[in-house]
């Protein structure tokens, strides 16, 4: 029997405010060492208690949730969808400011992948082993056939991250919905600022956009088919 929608936003909610906020304080030891000076990425004061709640309150209820979301992909817990979000939040902040993607945290992201195709949750370890190599290796090849520094190595293990909990396929539509996100945001700013050209976007951003959005397309076309 399906959950209730509430328990279910909860959970995700929860998680994901949850996530995000201990990976952004994990994330700042890593970003001083190459940045030379501690980022202003740490939380307001009234965010940390309200992440404390919301992600309790959301871990508290999440477990009665059945398989809610319906996800074939190792997504369809609330707890560990909102997981997932929170990641992709806290990297796409972190690109955003700093213009860095911590290896620590697309690493575990890559790992929990493997992690959970070995536990035999989401993908089998073949889709997810190769999921992550198409990830680390097909943009190395767009970069070399253009002949130039497409993505960098945040963006590859980011790709690989993606590759290992969603599939080798995945990977070639986070590139295209990335690359098209960013150059719409830039677009966008700059029209708006009317103004000289703005530098450009990180890629990191937009291909946690096109990550997100395919996660819950798939969701969508599961829960469709059910």
């Amino acid at each position: 029997m399906p959950s209730e929608p509430l328990t279910v936003l909860l959970g995700v909610a929860g998680s994901a405010v949850a996530t995000m906020q201990i990976l952004l304080l994990w994330s700042r030891p890593e970003i001083a060492r190459w940045k030379g000076a501690t980022p202003a990425i740490q939380a307001t004061r009234w965010h940390g208690p309200w992440a404390l709640f919301v992600g309790m309150l959301g871990l508290a209820l999440a477990p009665s949730a059945s398989d809610p979301l319906g996800a074939p992909s190792g997504l369809s817990s609330p707890i560990v969808f909102g997981a997932w979000v929170g990641t992709l939040g806290a990297l796409s902040r972190v690109d955003l400011q700093v213009r860095l993607l911590p290896d620590r945290v697309c690493l575990l992201l890559l790992l929990s992948g493997i992690a959970a195709a070995l536990l035999g949750v989401g993908l089998s370890p073949l889709e997810s082993f190769c999921g992550v190599l198409f990830g680390l290796m097909f943009p190395l090849a767009i970069a070399a056939h253009w002949g130039g520094r497409a993505v960098g190595r945040g963006d590859l293990f980011l790709l690989g991250g993606v590759g290992s909990w969603l599939g080798p396929l995945a990977v070639l539509w986070v590139l295209i919905l990335g690359a098209a996100a960013t150059l719409s945001f830039w677009l966008v700013g700059h029209a708006i600022s009317k103004g000289p050209a703005q530098r450009l976007l990180p890629l990191g951003p937009g291909l946690c956009f096109g990550a997100l959005c395919l996660s819950m397309g798939t969701i969508g076309a599961s829960g469709a088919s059910a």
